[in-house]
């Protein structure tokens, strides 16, 4: 499923590792905010930063944020009511979202809740063999107990080899017709 549209939102998470006053001086930076502007920034309660940008857009504030350590949230756009405030999106309210053509509405969970566990397939853990009793054998020790197979009985004694350097492939060389030149004088070389 694509949506063409989509705000951005922050709501004052910052990445694990992150010192959060330096993340906070970083996004005042960011937005040449200070004081109040930047208590509201961090209050936890997700505010729209940016509002119906294409994705390009949308990844480039994602970017800008992680540079200065916070996270942010991409949504599609949100169906636009009386009852909504141009820069605050409701922290606990699910978004109504326009669904494409042909697909029917659906909701959304809050940000970073849910699981998959129960889409999980249980895997029971293999027990481990016992390997105490393996030991290494001595190197060219033969490991199989088979019967080293018997050598084969080739009569090689008509069989002669002349000197080094000697001798020739002549009588084996095959003749090949030479391959037909194709004409090329109606082609140009243009620079």
């Amino acid at each position: 499923m694509s949506f063409e549209r989509y705000d951005v939102y922050f709501a004052g998470k910052t990445l694990p590792g992150q010192d959060p006053g330096v993340v906070r001086e970083r996004i005042g930076k960011l937005f040449h905010a200070d004081g109040k502007k930047l208590d509201r920034l961090f209050q936890g309660t997700p505010i729209r930063i940016k509002a119906d940008v294409d994705m390009d857009k949308a990844i480039r504030y994602r970017v800008m944020f992680r540079e200065a350590g916070a996270l942010v949230d991409i949504l599609p756009v949100m169906e636009k009511t009386a009852s909504d405030d141009l820069t605050d999106a409701p922290a606990t309210a699910t978004p109504r979202m326009r669904a494409p053509q042909g697909v029917p509405d659906f909701e959304l969970l809050p940000a970073a809740t849910g699981s998959l566990e129960d889409c999980a397939t249980p895997v029971e853990a293999a027990p481990l063999p016992d390997i105490a009793s393996l030991k290494l054998a001595a190197p060219g020790t033969r490991i199989s107990d088979a019967p080293e197979p018997t050598p084969a009985d080739i009569d090689t004694s008509g069989l002669s080899a002349l000197p080094a350097n000697t001798g020739s492939l002549e009588a084996f060389k095959k003749e090949k017709e030479a391959a037909e030149i194709p004409d090329i004088r109606a082609l140009k070389l243009e620079d």
